[in-house]
């Protein structure tokens, strides 16, 4: 709005509570007056603009940590996740390995038993003993 042309209930309501401007001495104070109305309507128009402002960058603030926080969280969730899953990981790694050995060590009776000369009652005690020792060593 064009700043001369903004209007002033104030002024104009005591302008028509005392009758009026007649004398030329009575539109000094009141010009005065409408000014002073027009620039305070105007201040008060632009605080509100920039408290308006103010309250809308506040809240974006306050969306933009909420959501910080939001990715923390699930950040944190993955990471734990990721951790979960390596220790699995490592887990299963350590028990696919002891039951790599255990499987290497009855292979390695197995060759022994195989290789093993004629049969005789000898052989057959020494067999008995190396599956007994290998079914101990891999329970």
């Amino acid at each position: 709005m064009i700043p001369n042309e903004r209007p002033t209930p104030l002024t104009d309501a005591e302008a028509s509570r005392i009758g009026g401007y007649s004398q030329p001495s009575d539109r000094l104070p009141a010009d005065f007056a409408r000014t002073l109305e027009r620039s305070l309507a105007e201040r008060t128009e632009e605080r509100d603009k920039w408290a308006n402002l103010a309250a809308q960058y506040s809240a974006e603030r306050e969306h933009n940590a909420n959501m910080a926080l939001a990715y923390k969280a699930d950040l944190d969730l993955m990471t734990q996740d990721r951790d979960s899953e390596t220790r699995w990981a490592a887990t299963y790694v350590k028990e696919r390995d002891t039951g790599l050995a255990k499987l290497a060590k009855c292979r390695e009776a197995l060759e022994g038993m195989a290789n093993m000369p004629n049969y005789d009652q000898d052989n057959e005690h020494r067999l008995r003993n190396i599956a007994r020792q290998t079914l101990e060593e891999t329970k």
